[in-house]
């Protein structure tokens, strides 16, 4: 019988691997400004190293999703562990592209397990009464843990106040300490271990819960379309700082200020919404979504500081809102054995999806301009926002 102090350490560990797992994401993206100097990177490159990571995260997802189910959620975390060690060593004097680009895949990795195994354990360890709190640190962890990685490497590389290679070492130490946290929390998928329960879990299969698949569609399409325009400034970020202040000697910082913007309202919006009925907000949050997105992307188009920043801090906190919705109606009901399949195949639908658009203007439309890229992101914000609506719409009418 679990004990409610076992269960809340459980919980803070598990959320905590969620957080650190995206902070160590986030701060290669900030960084991103100084390498793209010293490596002289092109934006075709960058969105390359973007993709190296979404690659990382999909091939995770698809063959480690359900690693937890046949090793239990403590010894899956601590494997995403092993390879945060390994892919932040790469980042530390890196002077290559393969470096970066092998780095960020190894992390994608680091990302896919964390997503299938901590997610799903701090769902399960959620303090009773609070069981929101886990569905809520499914989403707004990780923005959490990207506002936080960017804030950290803005700041403390912008000002001098540390370097980057010092940033990744002390990540390092963090990870040890972490590694004795989990070895120390309560498991909450206890399964005996057998070599064909391993090679079962590694075959990539989907599976839901009876009844809950047009609800996946429905979260997985709000999924796709958000992680879209989101990973547009993973890629990005430093270049719209320079088309926005057009100030070389603190690139780092306003990089991270931008990054920031699109994190912490994103947090916010996660946890904000956790006791809202989830099918009256979303019939509000997506229409409000498109018609402050499609605002924001025409201020990168035509740069007018003020309004981006207000504009793209609103449409933060309703991604976060709506994702933090989409994801409590398809969990709902949903067992803990369930729960890691739900998750891991939801994130592996949004990673391949969001890796569209930087597909698109790293391999295809190498020579867009901004322009051309923010009103296309437009006609993506159109689309996806439109179809979750009408969705939610036909799900939700009574079942005659």
């Amino acid at each position: 019988m679990k004990t409610k102090s076992t269960n809340l350490f459980t919980f803070i560990s598990s959320s905590l691997a969620v957080i650190s797992c995206f902070i160590a994401t986030s701060m290669p993206i900030s960084l991103m400004a100084i390498w793209t100097k010293e490596l002289n990177m092109s934006s075709a490159q960058l969105a390359v190293t973007m993709l190296s990571y979404f690659s990382g995260c999909i091939v995770s997802l698809l063959f480690l999703a359900k690693l937890s189910n046949a090793i239990g959620r403590k010894k899956a975390v601590l494997c995403a562990l092993v390879c945060a060690f390994i892919s932040t060593s790469f980042f530390i004097d890196c002077t290559d592209v393969f470096y970066l680009n092998a780095g960020r895949f190894i992390q994608g990795i680091y990302c896919g397990i964390i997503t299938g195994s901590a997610m799903s354990w701090a769902v399960d360890s959620a303090p009773s009464g609070k069981e929101w709190l886990g569905t809520a640190m499914s989403v707004a962890g990780a923005s959490l843990g990207l506002m936080l990685g960017s804030l950290i490497a803005g700041i403390g590389v912008n000002f001098n106040l540390i370097t980057g290679d010092r940033l990744f070492e002390i990540f390092l130490g963090f990870t040890l300490f972490l590694a004795i946290m989990i070895c120390l929390s309560k498991e909450s998928l206890k399964t005996e271990f057998s070599l064909k329960k391993l090679f079962t879990v590694l075959i990539p299969t989907f599976k839901l819960p009876r009844g809950k698949f047009a609800f996946f569609i429905m979260a997985a399409i709000g999924y796709i379309g958000s992680w879209g325009q989101t990973s547009f400034f993973q890629a990005l970020s430093s270049k719209i700082a320079l088309l926005m202040f057009n100030d070389e000697n603190n690139v780092v910082l306003l990089t991270a200020l931008i990054y920031l913007t699109v994190t912490l309202p994103n947090a916010a919006g996660g946890f904000a919404v956790g006791g809202l009925n989830p099918v009256k907000s979303l019939k509000i949050i997506m229409p409000l979504t498109f018609v402050i997105g499609s605002i924001m992307f025409l201020t990168i188009a035509f740069p007018h500081i003020v309004i981006f920043f207000i504009t793209l801090t609103t449409l933060s906190f309703l991604i976060g809102a709506g994702l933090s919705l989409l994801l409590k109606i398809l969990l709902t009901g949903s067992a803990v054995t369930e729960r890691a399949d739900i998750i891991s195949f939801l994130y592996f639908m949004a990673y391949v999806g969001s890796a569209i658009p930087n597909l698109l203007i790293g391999k295809v439309f190498t020579n867009a301009s901004f322009i051309q890229i923010s009103f296309g992101f437009i006609g993506w914000i159109f689309l996806y926002t439109a179809l979750v609506f009408i969705l939610n719409l036909y799900l939700s009418k009574p079942k005659r």
